[in-house]
């Protein structure tokens, strides 16, 4: 069944949601009083094909629930939330369909997804798959990119676009392979350099199947 919370303007926890242990389509939006979530943190996996979790337009929440017992999801959507510091969530996920952190103006650090080593596609025809994107873009004032350890395999696109702020995202080193596009762009602080370039590793291999962009980076300071 789905869990839909929405448009509840005096709404400031989600306590009495303790004893909840299943849920589809979680949806947690325009609840400007919210702070925390914790009282989720006890649902457990259902069906990656129809799990999806939404936290967007929460203007007071600081912190997500920590999913400790979720470990396959079709969408997670991570929008809009200005008063979100972290995203240290969901370290037990292993797969996901498609993952957007995008618009959260005061996160600094994304260090959750410490299991998730692929992304998957869903068919939504015969002859058409759906999704295996990860994207994270438009945040500001996110600074690291610490999570995502495991991660090996995105078999559609990885965007990591518009974040001011961002000067490390040194922990997508494991990664192997991207299906299809790899841009990352348009991180005005972001200086790809040996240490801190996944694109070096990936190319080595051969194992970039669509466009690459990496324009609007920090320029390296010039050797002469």
């Amino acid at each position: 069944y789905d869990l839909r919370i929405e448009n509840m303007p005096n709404l400031v926890n989600l306590d009495a949601l303790g004893n909840l242990t299943k849920a589809s389509n979680i949806t947690i939006g325009n609840n400007p009083s919210l702070e925390q979530a914790d009282g989720l943190n006890n649902i457990a996996n259902t069906s990656k094909y129809g799990t999806n979790i939404v936290f967007k337009d929460n203007a007071s929440l600081q912190y997500l629930p920590a999913f400790p017992n979720v470990t396959t999801l079709n969408h997670v959507s991570i929008l809009n939330n200005d008063s979100l510091l972290n995203v240290n969530t969901l370290n037990a996920l292993n797969d996901v369909n498609c993952l957007n952190i995008d618009g959260n103006d005061n996160i600094t650090t994304i260090g959750g997804f410490a299991a998730l080593q692929i992304t998957h596609r869903n068919m939504i025809s015969y002859f058409t798959p759906s999704g295996g994107d990860i994207k994270i873009s438009n945040n500001p004032n996110l600074v690291d990119l610490n999570g995502f350890g495991s991660l090996k395999e995105i078999v559609g696109d990885l965007l990591i676009e518009n974040n001011d702020a961002l000067t490390n995202i040194g922990s997508l080193v494991t990664l192997e392979r991207v299906n299809d596009n790899f841009y990352v762009r348009n991180n005005a602080s972001l200086l790809l350099d040996d240490v801190n370039d996944p694109l070096g590793s990936i190319n080595s291999k051969r194992k970039i199947g669509g466009n690459t962009d990496t324009s609007g980076n920090k320029v390296p300071p010039s050797p002469y």
